[in-house]
C-alpha cells in the first residue's frame, strides 16, 4: 500500500501540536512561563487540523454513499468542537487573570454539545448488520 506523503502533513501537524503543548507545560510548571489560559489553545488547534484532515478525505478519497455520510457528520461535529473550544480559548486568553474561576460560557457549551452530538449521531448511523 502506498503512503500518501501529503496526508502525512496533517499526522506532523498533530504531532507538533502536541510537542508544543507538553514544552508549554513543562515551561510552565517548572518556570513558570506563560499563562494557564495557553493550555485552552491546544485542544481547538489539534481539533483544527482533524476538521482540515477529515475535509481532505472526503474530497480526495472514493467512498460508499454510507461511509461518506458517516464522515460528513463527524466533519460537522469536528468543526463545531473546534469552533467551541477555539470560542472558550479566545474567552480565557481574553480574561485571564481568573482563567481557573471561570465558568464555560453557555454558547460554548451549546456549540461543543452540538458537536458532540453530531459525532455521536455519526456513529449511531453506522449500520451494523
Amino acid at each position: 500500500m502506498a503512503t500518501d506523503r501529503a496526508a502525512l502533513r496533517y499526522v506532523w501537524a498533530t504531532a507538533g501540536i502536541l510537542a508544543a503543548g507538553v514544552a508549554w507545560y513543562m515551561a510552565h510548571v517548572t518556570v513558570g512561563v506563560g499563562t494557564e489560559a495557553m493550555a485552552y489553545v491546544v485542544l481547538p488547534a489539534g481539533l483544527a487540523v482533524t476538521t482540515a484532515s477529515v475535509f481532505r478525505l472526503l474530497r480526495r478519497m472514493p467512498l460508499e454513499p454510507v461511509a461518506r455520510l458517516f464522515w460528513q457528520r463527524l466533519l460537522i461535529g469536528f468543526a463545531l468542537l473546534t469552533a467551541g473550544f477555539g470560542w472558550l480559548a479566545g474567552a480565557f486568553l481574553v480574561h485571564y487573570p481568573p482563567a481557573g474561576a471561570r465558568p464555560m460560557p453557555v454558547g460554548v457549551a451549546a456549540v461543543a454539545a452540538a458537536g458532540l452530538g453530531m459525532a455521536i449521531w455519526a456513529v449511531a448511523g453506522v449500520p451494523t448488520g
